[in-house]
This record gives structure tokens, C-alpha cells and sequence, in this order.
């Protein structure tokens, strides 16, 4: 009864946060210049490439490269250009040295962003004769290259254990507890990232031996994972993966002697070594703003801690399962 309070309670404080951030409209800022760029086959150079297309200044001049000729079929690969807000919804592309360039306008179709020619400089090709206009989808999402840093809080329930030392069988039962954690995450693609994290939770191990039962001691974990993660975007602003990992647990154990005594003795001595774990994980990235995103993460990991206890002098080791299940939510920034 009270993990379940404890587990309840603890969703409640960790969402509330959720609840008022969601509240902002994710729709109201998906009008990036990256979206614009890729339709034009071009690339920035001197400017943010999440900035929303509302918030560019008139006549403010970007410069880009052309990484994509076909797009246009207008100029060469490589080919420096200048990116022009004329008006609110009209842009012009030019390349400053050749004189070429091409003019056109934006504008919101069913919430998707229409890129529309109005014309070009007599030296330029046709533009954008099939089709006549082109869809800026909202649904996509460029995550190749980026890094993302962020901090979460987990709810931690642990598997009960037993092992066996000297003839006797102990039982291990680790409280619920909180972890927290810092990460860091990489994209190689749209579709494949690696995170890295590092985290820090106590919980009080309750033993059960030779007819004694009582809180043994607290342990201390301060886990090190690496997780690969194959993610799908599915909205411009939600981002669900799946992971596999592995990581390595640093464990301090502070025992209590008066119970380790009843069950092994006077003066015995009970610690945990460290130890190595691997993990399934899936979650979500809920995007914010185009910079800032909700995490909700689930992680089920494996793992076996050996106990090592010293009798009279002697010292006698047996592992038991720690196994973890993991449910966190937190907020990440994206470079």
C-alpha cells in the first residue's frame, strides 16, 4: 500500500509540470526557416535555422549555399546565394554576382505551408512549372546532426533477490526510490541517436535470514548508461523511440550493523560490489517549442549485484538479481 502511494504521489508531482507546459500550442510554431530552406534545396550560412519564418526581419539578407540544384534547376550545386524577406509572405533568391534570381511567396493551406512562384529574372529557367506549388509539410522533423542535454526524474521499483552465504539464505528487498539523472543525446540521423546518461539514487534494502527480517543497510547506486536508439518521427512535435543499452553501476552499501549481526554474527561485514547491467528502453521527446522538449521514459533493466560478506575474517560472496524497472520524465534541450 505504501509503494503504491508513493508511486502515485510521485506521477502526480513529476506530470503537474507537463500538464501547463502542454498547454502551449506546438502548431502556433511550425513555420521554421529549415522547412522553407530544404524546400528550396538550400542550405543557411549565416543565420538560425530554427527561426520561425514570422519572427525574420524585412529585408534582412541571408546568406546560403545551394545543396540540392535540382529543386530549382535554377543554380549550380555549391552555388552562394542570398535569401531575401521582401514583404511578410514574399521572399526573393538571388545570386548577387549572375544577377539570377527567382522570387516567391508563402502561404498557409489547411495549416501547411505553401511555397509559390511569382516569378523569376528573364536569365532563369522555369522554377516551379510541375506542380505549380509546392507543400511544406508541417510533419516532418530534421534531427540529423543535433545534440540535445537535459536532466530527468524516475520512479525506480526493484525485484526482489536472494542469495546464499555460509548455509545462509538471505532475502533482498529493495525499497522503491527516485533517481535523477543528467544526459546527453546525439543524432547521427533522423532515424538513430545515442544517448549517454548518468544518475544517483538510495534505497533501503530490507533483509530477511535465519529468522531476522529488518532494514539492513542503505545502498547507494550511481549508474552510468549508454543507450543506441532508433527513433521515428511522427509529428513535427513528437519524437518515440526505442533503445537498447548497457551501463555500468557504482554501488556504495552502508549496512546497519545490529541486523547484519543478527543474521551473520557479531562484526560481520556486508557490502555490494559494483556491477555491470543492460537495459530495453522506450519513451518519447514531446517538442515544446522547436528547442525544448518534454521526455517521458520507460527502461527495464538486468542486472546482478554481488554480496560480499566478511565472517570472522573470511570473506564469502554470492550474487542476487537487482533487476529495475524504470519510469521517468524530464526536459531536454535541443541544440
Amino acid at each position: 500500500m505504501r509503494k503504491s502511494l508513493t508511486f502515485y504521489l510521485f506521477f502526480f508531482l513529476l506530470f503537474l509540470p507537463v500538464i501547463v507546459f502542454s498547454t502551449n500550442s506546438y502548431a502556433e510554431n511550425n513555420n521554421r526557416l529549415h522547412f522553407l530552406l530544404k524546400e528550396l534545396g538550400v542550405s543557411h550560412i549565416s543565420y538560425l535555422n530554427q527561426e520561425p519564418i514570422s519572427d525574420i526581419p524585412q529585408n534582412k539578407v541571408i546568406r546560403c549555399w545551394v545543396i540540392d540544384p535540382e529543386k530549382l534547376d535554377v543554380f549550380e550545386k555549391f552555388e552562394e546565394v542570398e535569401l531575401t524577406k521582401i514583404e511578410v509572405d514574399k521572399w526573393e533568391l538571388k545570386n548577387p554576382d549572375t544577377g539570377i534570381e527567382i522570387e516567391f511567396s508563402t502561404q498557409y493551406e489547411d495549416g501547411r505551408l505553401m511555397v509559390i512562384k511569382v516569378e523569376s529574372s528573364p536569365s532563369a529557367t522555369p522554377v516551379l512549372a510541375s506542380p505549380p506549388i509546392l507543400p511544406l509539410s508541417s510533419d516532418q522533423i530534421d534531427l540529423k546532426g543535433r545534440f540535445t542535454f537535459g536532466a530527468r526524474a524516475s520512479y525506480v521499483s526493484f525485484t526482489k533477490g536472494d542469495y546464499e552465504v555460509s548455509g545462509i539464505k538471505v532475502d533482498t528487498d529493495p525499497d522503491d526510490s527516485v533517481m535523477v539523472e543528467v544526459l546527453a543525446n546525439y543524432f547521427f540521423s533522423n532515424y538513430f541517436s545515442v544517448e549517454l546518461s548518468a544518475g544517483y539514487l538510495n534505497t533501503d534494502i530490507d533483509l530477511s535470514g535465519a529468522g531476522v527480517s529488518g532494514k539492513g543497510g542503505t545502498l547507494i547506486q550511481k549508474p552510468i548508461l549508454l543507450t543506441g536508439r532508433m527513433s521515428m518521427p511522427i509529428k513535427s512535435n513528437i519524437v518515440p523511440y526505442l533503445g537498447i543499452g548497457a551501463g555500468i553501476f557504482f554501488n556504495t552499501f552502508n549496512q546497519k550493523d545490529e541486523v547484519v549481526d543478527s543474521i551473520y554474527g557479531t562484526k560481520a561485514d556486508l557490502d555490494f560490489e559494483h556491477n555491470f547491467g543492460f537495459h530495453a528502453n522506450g519513451g518519447f521527446d514531446f517538442l515544446v517549442t522547436d528547442k525544448v522538449a518534454l521526455n517521458l521514459d520507460f527502461k527495464y533493466i538486468w542486472s546482478k549485484i554481488e554480496a560480499d560478506v566478511e565472517i570472522n575474517g573470511k570473506n564469502k560472496n554470492e550474487e542476487f538479481d537487482a533487476n529495475m524497472l524504470v519510469v521517468g520524465a524530464g526536459i531536454k534541450y535541443y541544440f
